[in-house]
């Protein structure tokens, strides 16, 4: 809890110094844009109008990220931080389809375009101050692991490149050269499409399902391993909430543990993840596994050739191996005819053990026979 309102203080702060920042740089922008004409300067202006919009999506989507955890919602409600990125993203975009379109047309029937170095001096002041508030939402950003905030600082600071294009259409626009404030209305409208379709991608991505980052994969693992008895971990899962983390992962435990040891063991890793990590933790024992001695595609041909050779076995499938400390268990099915007897199906399955046992001495033979069903391409 103590965590969860450390992320909301830095997201509020964030949040209020940029629409309180923006507001007043978007009526300077606003005034300006229009006293002279500029259609870059007014696009840029409805871009800074737009860092409002996000910063207060910031605050709604941490207000509600922020909720404890209730009956439809029992990982409570991190992930709206990503919608609010999400958000943030189609903003930027409609924005920006409307400035690169409105901008087209101004290049081909272009207006005159009028400015003062006043004008510049304040758009290099903006840009100046855009730049630092990215900075500081980097920063949050980063000390609290939000991609929203991330977000609104790139949202920042593509707003101060756009003021620095605004500047030098102005001075364009006094010698006479109007249509590269139409250019620059393109580019500024460019960058924020830019700036939108990417943040678009990153919180998609994070909503249906991005894969943790290697780093954190790793943290898992070594938690677990630092447990005396774990032998090994592997398909290690997680699915986040925001802040909160749901962890999967398999543990490999030598074969002559109890059941009540194994399962010491499992408790043992999963408090020490979820402590460590802030998780719920859920670990699966599994026998403890080595590298085969067998290849796989040198055991699947070798059986091929010995199933082949047999015409009560009409085909075969599911092959797995699995390889323990001191054995190899090779798991298959094999398809009989549906007129066999349980006695010949008995004979077969000795008959097939047999022969494999002499071809891998100590490897334990799983074999199961089914009935063909329907008319299957024989082995």
């Amino acid at each position: 809890m103590q965590k969860n309102r450390s992320r909301q203080y830095y997201a509020f702060l964030e949040a209020w110094v940029s629409i309180i920042g923006n507001t007043v740089l978007f009526i300077i922008k606003i005034i300006l844009g229009l006293i002279t004409n500029s259609i870059s300067l007014i696009a840029d202006s409805a871009h800074t109008l737009s860092d409002v919009l996000t910063s207060a999506v910031v605050l709604i989507g941490f207000k509600v990220s922020g909720q404890p955890a209730d009956e439809k919602h029992p990982f409570g409600h991190g992930r709206m931080e990503s919608i609010a990125t999400l958000i943030i993203a189609v903003l930027l975009l409609v924005v920006g389809f409307n400035f690169c379109y409105t901008s087209i047309k101004r290049f081909i029937h272009p207006p005159v375009v009028g400015g003062t170095v006043f004008v510049v001096l304040v758009m290099v002041v903006s840009a100046v101050l855009k730049e630092w508030m990215a900075r500081l939402s980097f920063n949050l950003g980063k000390r609290i692991e939000s991609s929203t905030l991330v977000a609104d600082a790139w949202h920042h600071r593509s707003d101060a490149f756009a003021s620095i294009l605004v500047a030098i259409a102005i001075i364009a626009a006094r010698f006479g050269y109007f249509r590269l404030d139409a250019i620059f209305g393109i580019l500024v409208s460019l960058l924020i499409l830019w700036v939108g379709f990417r943040l678009l991608r990153m919180s998609a991505s994070y909503l249906i399902g991005e894969i943790p980052k290697i780093e954190f994969i790793e943290k898992v693992s070594r938690f677990a391993l630092q447990v005396p008895g774990i032998k090994g971990v592997h398909d290690i899962l997680v699915h986040n909430y925001g802040e909160k983390n749901i962890i999967s992962l398999h543990i490999e435990v030598a074969k002559n543990l109890s059941l009540e040891e194994a399962h010491s063991l499992a408790t043992t890793v999963e408090n020490r993840i979820a402590n460590s990590l802030d998780a719920s933790v859920v670990a699966h024992v599994d026998l403890r596994q080595v590298p085969s001695k067998h290849k796989p595609a040198d055991l699947e041909r070798k059986l091929y050739q010995i199933l082949s050779s047999l015409p009560e076995v009409l085909n075969y499938h599911a092959i797995s191996l699995m390889s323990l400390e001191n054995k190899d268990i090779l798991f298959f099915h094999i398809l009989v005819k549906r007129e066999m007897t349980v006695g010949d199906s008995h004979l077969l399955y000795h008959k097939i053990e047999s022969v494999l046992r002499k071809e891998w001495p100590g490897t334990e033979i799983n074999i199961h026979i089914e009935p063909r069903t329907q008319q299957k391409e024989d082995v």
